[in-house]
């Protein structure tokens, strides 16, 4: 009947759905050697969101509910200054990951926006908090990428003062 091939259809759309949803997450550098049924139970938490080029995916200060991962398009992130320029840390691609920390302290501390027409898989805060706690290694993962990132921009700042700095980073 026509029911039984609308469910069908529903059925089927929504299996290949979870496969592109797994798909887009095993391509981020955070989630390389988790084994996809771990992935697949983390993008059943998750759902696909598009962005038209010039909007905005979440801005400095709002709550961070959401982990995002990027699938097709580029994102700007960014810091505003107080005269209201744009501080570019960088242009996030297919593959990468926006605000993986954020949503851990509360509240984005960047702003990003769609320079492009944006899909990106996005992950509530409680699933993705639940499978840090599960898989430890990700976490790791998440602080080795954070301590490189660290380092770059600490690069970034001494590069932009002249070399004219003491210590740079936490601990140094």
């Amino acid at each position: 009947t026509g029911e039984n091939l609308l469910s069908a259809l529903r059925t089927d759309h929504a299996h290949v759905e979870e496969r592109v949803k797994s798909a887009i997450l095993l391509q981020c550098r955070l989630f390389k050697d988790i084994p996809p049924h771990e992935i697949a139970e983390l993008s059943s938490c998750s759902s696909l969101a598009t962005f038209k080029k010039g909007a905005s995916l979440f801005h400095d200060g709002d709550a961070a509910d959401f982990f995002y991962a990027v699938q097709d398009g580029l994102v700007k992130v960014f810091k505003s200054t107080p005269t209201g320029k744009h501080l570019t840390f960088t242009v996030a691609g297919p593959g990468d990951t926006l605000n993986a920390t954020a949503i851990t302290v509360g509240s984005y501390y960047m702003s990003a926006y769609a320079l492009n027409d944006v899909t990106v898989i996005k992950i509530g805060k409680k699933p993705y908090l639940a499978f840090l706690a599960k898989h430890p290694d990700v976490a790791v993962q998440l602080v080795t990428m954070l301590a490189k990132r660290l380092n770059r921009e600490c690069d970034r700042v001494v590069n932009l003062l002249g070399g004219n700095i003491g210590h740079c980073g936490a601990g140094n």
